[in-house]
């Protein structure tokens, strides 16, 4: 008998792991590609340094350049890092929400009583925002408080267009048709209720007042600043309402002695054009 003949056999298995590999190898160079290229102009605008929102988030129209609200950030700005005399008073500036509008607070170290340099301060954030302009040249609005070390208002400056005007209801033409004004406009029955809104307690009509006045009864105290802004607060929206059936409104504290009380022009503050 022939010997077994052994036929010589090629071993495949070698090759075929270095091919499996290098295509691995190339598929894996493809992914990293496709990671270093794609995920992070996803994830940029979460990881930016600095960033509130992602920059996908589209800005509110409210805020977008040419918006009072942006104006009003443009001027608190300014006034942060102002320099001079007239502002050695100064303590704070911040923005808040008052009326519906934005409102630049600005903080000081004066005296209630110092009238003096309260009106000093004034003059010179009028004249410093004033001057304050767009790219474009046009001047920015805005409406300023000035507040005491106690936390009184002791002053305002404003620059004012018509957008600042309210978007609400025709002017109420008595006291109920007023308590329903302020509680759609300011109050619980509003899409932004304002805190002041709900310290008003009633409403009553002029004829119960000596001088004819619309007499507002709230729960407010007297020894709290807080609580005075709010007292300002309602007789501005009373004011804003553009309401003129009687010429003044009396705003009754919580412990029915202490009162303020002002003329009923029916001029909105907050949007003097």
């Amino acid at each position: 008998m022939d010997a077994p003949r052994h036929t010589p056999r090629r071993r495949r298995g070698p090759a075929i792991i270095i091919v499996i590999v290098a295509v691995l190898a190339v598929l894996a160079a493809v992914v990293v590609t496709v990671l270093l290229f794609v995920v992070p102009a996803r994830i940029e605008p979460d990881s930016t340094p600095g960033r509130s929102e992602p920059v996908t988030t589209p800005q509110s129209a409210e805020v977008a350049p040419g918006g009072i609200l942006w104006e009003s950030e443009m001027v608190a700005d300014a006034l942060r890092s102002a320099s001079g005399d007239w502002t050695m008073h100064i303590t704070s500036v911040e923005l808040a929400t008052a009326l519906r509008r934005p409102v630049i607070i600005v903080t000081t170290d004066i005296g209630a009583e110092q009238a003096d340099l309260s009106d000093d301060l004034s003059a010179g954030l009028a004249s410093y925002a004033g001057g304050l302009t767009a790219d474009d040249g046009s001047p920015y609005t805005f409406f300023i408080q000035v507040l005491s070390t106690e936390g009184e208002i002791i002053g305002s400056v404003s620059n004012t267009d018509g957008r600042w005007a309210l978007d609400a209801a025709a002017a109420p033409a008595d006291t109920a048709a007023l308590r329903v004004w302020l509680d759609e406009t300011f109050g619980a029955r509003s899409p932004a209720p304002e805190p002041w809104a709900g310290r008003v307690l009633s409403v009553a009509e002029p004829a119960t007042d000596p001088d004819g006045f619309v007499v507002i009864q709230t729960d407010l105290d007297p020894s709290r600043p807080a609580d005075l802004r709010s007292a300002q607060m309602i007789i501005d929206a009373v004011n804003a309402s553009g309401a003129t059936f009687a010429p003044g409104v009396r705003v009754v504290f919580g412990d029915a002695a202490y009162e303020w009380s002002a003329l009923l022009d029916g001029t909105d503050p907050y949007c003097q054009p």
